[in-house]
């Protein structure tokens, strides 16, 4: 009884087959286990007369028992990559096979456009992972929760940072997450320190801050860094040529943002559902 209430709590709206395997049982005993737990109330029409009655059992459970079953049901859902990684925490398994099994369900969720999920995955198999694997998977599933979980973010990239320590790229993307943070530029001076110039006031980081700037409003700002750096003025960079597009509109110099515009159009070469 202990086993099928436990599956019964552990994957509740789960199919008669699947039930049965997480037990141990074959399909036909599942049948009389369930008639007698709804005999003694603890069932009914499949499912817990009370919400209160799976939290007990799943309280009771040794974890020697919930682990049993988290790795029944992490072979049984092999065809659910999804919802097989919903259990790989309580199954204990080997810390590689659990990342591989956590990467499997995040591409899985990207095939079928579940981004948050993706990005949740992703962030539970950053900190599976080891090494530079885990770098960059602790910086995809950074950027892919940026919307959905900012703290989280951050705390992903501080992680392929440290993992990363002489990596631009990365350094460049907690700088840009920090000011996010605190929506304080200052705070990107202690990561990007240890860089040379061509890092610290490179091309990719005024961008950033010309964009970041357009976002918190501070128009005249991004629009003086923008003069202060014509190099930006031949890049194929979409974003940097909108934002400061959008910063002489909020200045009423629309002539100017028409042209800017204009030019970024012809520079990036952009598709015609771009230029809508």
């Amino acid at each position: 009884l202990s086993d099928v209430a436990g599956a019964w709590a552990m994957l509740p709206g789960a199919a008669d087959e699947l039930l049965a395997t997480v037990a141990g049982l074959a399909p036909e005993a599942l049948d009389r286990v369930r008639s007698e737990l709804e005999r003694r109330r603890v069932l009914f029409q499949r499912e817990f007369v009370h919400p209160l009655y799976r939290e007990m059992v799943l309280g009771k459970m040794s974890w020697e028992r919930h682990r049993t079953l988290a790795r029944r049901a992490v072979v049984a859902l092999e065809h659910d990559p999804e919802a097989a990684a919903g259990f790989v925490r309580d199954a204990e398994l080997d810390p590689a096979e659990a990342m591989r099994l956590t990467e499997r369900a995040a591409e899985a969720a990207r095939a079928g456009g579940r981004t948050a999920s993706e990005a949740r995955l992703l962030a539970q198999a950053a900190d599976l992972a080891q090494g530079d694997h885990q770098a960059r998977l602790a910086l995809r599933a950074a950027r892919a929760l940026e919307t959905i979980s900012p703290p989280e973010a951050l705390r992903l990239a501080r992680l392929a940072a440290h993992l990363l320590p002489d990596d631009p790229e990365t350094a460049l993307y907690l700088a840009g997450r920090l000011v996010q943070h605190s929506r304080r530029l200052a705070d990107a001076d202690e990561v990007l320190a240890r860089f040379p110039e061509s890092v610290r006031l490179g091309p990719v980081w005024i961008a950033w801050q010309i964009t970041w700037m357009m976002g918190s409003g501070q128009y005249a700002g991004a629009l003086s860094l923008w003069e202060s750096h014509p190099e930006l003025h031949t890049l194929p960079d979409p974003a940097t040529f909108y934002s400061v597009a959008a910063c002489l509109t909020q200045t009423g110099q629309f002539e100017q943002a028409a042209a800017l515009a204009r030019r970024g159009l012809e520079l990036n070469e952009v598709m015609p559902a771009q230029r809508a």
